[in-house]
């Protein structure tokens, strides 16, 4: 069984060919690179948003000076997602890879499972395009502002929001690969946990992404709003959000971590219940030599079970905990360093 691949300039770097998504299906149809769809779309943003305040009979100075310039932090989200999107694909080309040496599948069997993912279906991603253009809109449909400049906000804030909604739905909602994988029946090795280097990058690449968002944002609002406790609020919320949606990332690849180090476990606690009873029943018959063998075996079992019990159960270290920390704080250090600039100035 085959499968089609993705836009080919990021698929000649990547090891595994991921099904493609309805972005990339696009991409391929109109022969576009990743690179050049996002130029291509910079620049209709750009020159509609410019044909709309010439139509509306605004000046550069007027469109600046009345504030109307704010309007860009719907074109600058949805290109900051089509940015960072193919970047998520390439952290889930790299997870597939690290995983393939866990199991004992061909080829075409490894790929049918890459592409068992049900979000990968075309018609969920239309949804959540749908319904994020759609909750966009919907939000400027009761706005009392007429004109050209209107109708871009709207529809610029229509295209942010399905952008978004979509690339939440790849980030948060696909299923973990690893959970996937494990009727297959996965070879872990607890002592050796690389494998799990790429699905602690993929499981923080999205609540970066998000805190990128957020600072995005905090540069568009009027500076007397950002201590608003209605803001604060919100801002404190979507702080929230970005823990959320770390751990949501990790929930799978800590159960089969967590499964496979319990198994393990059980293991080496029946061989030293059994050595435990060879003891117990035969004392001083346990080898010609006596109790000596039977101890060392006892001795090994117990290091092991001390070793599997150090073993991590989630896919996270230093420099993950220092990333995911970091990602918060810029958020923060933006509203602070607009208000000192703010003073200064």
């Amino acid at each position: 069984m085959t499968f089609p691949v993705s836009a080919a300039p990021l698929n000649a770097e990547w090891a595994i060919p991921l099904p493609p998504t309805l972005l990339e299906r696009w991409l391929n149809r109109v022969h576009l690179t990743w690179p050049r769809a996002i130029v291509a779309a910079g620049a209709i943003l750009l020159a509609s948003l410019a044909g709309a305040v010439r139509a509306d009979g605004m000046t550069l100075a007027e469109f600046i000076e009345s504030g109307a310039w704010r309007v860009l932090f719907m074109p600058s989200i949805a290109m900051y997602c089509l940015i960072v999107y193919p970047m998520h694909m390439r952290a889930r080309s790299a997870e597939a890879k690290a995983y393939r040496a866990l199991v004992d599948l061909s080829d075409a069997d490894y790929l049918r499972v890459l592409a068992m993912d049900p979000l990968l279906a075309p018609w969920r991603q239309w949804l959540a395009l749908g319904l994020g253009f759609a909750f966009g809109v919907s939000g400027r449909l009761f706005s009392q502002s007429e004109g050209w400049l209107e109708l871009y906000r709207a529809l610029t804030n229509g295209l942010m929001w399905a952008l978004v909604a979509l690339s939440a739905a790849m980030s948060v909602g696909i299923s973990p690969l690893l959970e996937r994988l494990k009727p297959h029946g996965l070879r872990v090795n607890l002592f050796d946990p690389s494998f799990i280097q790429p699905a602690a990058r993929l499981s923080l690449l999205p609540a970066l992404a998000f805190a990128g968002g957020i600072t995005i944002s905090l540069l568009f609002i009027p500076i007397q709003d950002l201590l608003n406790p209605g803001n604060l609020i919100i801002y404190a919320v979507l702080v929230i959000v970005i823990v959320w949606v770390f751990y949501q990332a990790m929930k799978g690849t800590h159960r089969v971590m967590a499964d496979a180090k319990l198994g393990e476990l059980t293991f080496v606690r029946q061989m030293l219940a059994e050595v435990y009873g060879q003891l117990r029943l035969h004392p001083g018959q346990t080898a010609p030599n006596g109790l000596q063998p039977a101890v060392e075996e006892v001795r090994s079992w117990l290091v092991l079970e001390q070793r599997l019990q150090a073993v991590p159960e989630w896919p996270v270290d230093l420099r993950t905990v220092r990333n995911l920390l970091l990602s918060i704080l810029v958020p923060i250090i933006s509203v602070l360093a607009r208000l000192v600039m703010e003073n200064l100035f």
